[in-house]
Parts: C-alpha cells; structure tokens; sequence
C-alpha cells in the first residue's frame, strides 16, 4: 500500500496504459509516448503481428468484420504488409510508422472509419490518434442522445397508451356512426323490396292454404 502511494503520477499512468490490442480512446491519458511505441512493436517483425490486430474485436463486445478485404482501411494495411515481408532488413522507419498508422486505424470502429476517411490522412501516429479521439467522443455523444431521446419517447409512449385507448373506446361507444341517407331515394329502392317481400309473403300464405285443403 506504502509503495502505491509513494509512486508518481507519471509512473502510475504509465503502469496503467494498456496494451494495443485492448486500448481505449476514451481517455486522453492513453496517448502517451510508450502508447506510441507499444504500436510501433508490433511491425517490428516485418508485420507478423498485423492479422491479430486486424482481427480483433471491438472493445464493446460488437461483431465486427474487421477483416474484410473491400474497409477502408484494412486493404492499405494488407498491401503494406504483403510489401514489408520480402523487405524484413531494409524495413525503414518512415515505412513503419505508415503501416503503424494504418494498424491504429484499422482497428477502429466502422463509424470513426468513415468520419476520418473524409478527412486528409494522417501524417503521424499522435495525429491519427489525436483525430480518432475527437471523433470517438463525437460518436459516443451522438450514441447517448440517441439512446437517452428513444428512452424519452418510450415513456411517452407507455404513459399515454391507456389514456388513448380509453378515449378510443368512450368514442367508439357513446358515438355510434352516422349514415348520411340524403342521397337514397326511397319511391324506388325501398319500396321495390318491400313490394317484392310482400309478394312473397302472400303466395307462401296462399299454398299453405292449398295444402291444407288436401290433407
């Protein structure tokens, strides 16, 4: 306990920053030095360590197809990789710090994806991270006001359903449905079915009559 509250603030910080393949851009904190040089490992052997990065999840547990040949991203991760093996010892710093970049955004989510591909491309890692941060706070923002606006209609939505339906009911009860009659025109319509009913009537009279005469 002792040694945890004697350590500085850099150091806990830099005990605290996570590995690449589980970092979260939630928090400036992560983008330190060491953040950048743990990414920068990764190409060390000649991009060996590109397809678990690639391949990864998201950190909110979605099913992402991070390896689909047609992203934004990954096809430049790929021709970079193919173009870094056969040129393991002339691997230059300039080539690693692309193909860095293009593994940080590769593994971001489809949405910052795409808001960072209308956008120029990154020229170092800090930038890259730097955008992606901004636009990962823009998203989570939007996600929440989408989240807390269909919560806010769904109580509405709860609260006023009994009322609307016992309205629904006074009026389908108490307010029956009028026929408008103004253009029926009775010398013709109805008086040819009661005419018709009554013929009907008089000649079933009539044979009853008749059968009964001879029974």
């Amino acid at each position: 306990m002792a040694d945890s509250l004697n350590e500085s603030p850099t150091q806990a910080q830099e005990s605290n920053i996570l590995s690449p393949l589980t970092a979260e851009l939630s928090d400036e904190k992560s983008i330190t030095p060491s953040f950048i040089e743990e990414f920068q490992s990764l190409v060390v052997d000649g991009g060996k360590k590109v397809d678990t990065v690639i391949a990864r999840r998201n950190l909110h547990g979605c099913r992402q197809r991070w390896n689909e040949p047609a992203s934004f991203y990954g096809l430049r991760v790929r021709t970079n990789v193919q173009k870094a093996y056969p040129s393991e010892e002339n691997f230059s710093s300039e080539m690693q710090e692309k193909l860095s970049i293009d593994i940080f955004l590769a593994n971001l989510r489809p949405q910052i994806k795409v808001a960072l591909f209308r956008q120029p491309y990154p020229q170092t890692l800090q930038q890259a991270m730097n955008l992606a941060l901004k636009e990962e706070q823009a998203f989570c923002y939007y996600q929440q006001m989408r989240a807390n606006q269909q919560l806010f209609f769904e109580n509405c939505w709860r609260q006023n359903y009994p009322i609307r339906m016992h309205q629904a009911r006074q009026t389908r009860r108490y307010q029956p449905q009028q026929v408008d009659r103004s253009n029926r025109n009775p010398d013709h319509s109805t008086n040819k079915q009661t005419n018709s009913f009554n013929k009907n009537v008089n000649r079933n009279k009539k044979t009853k009559k008749f059968n009964q005469n001879f029974t």
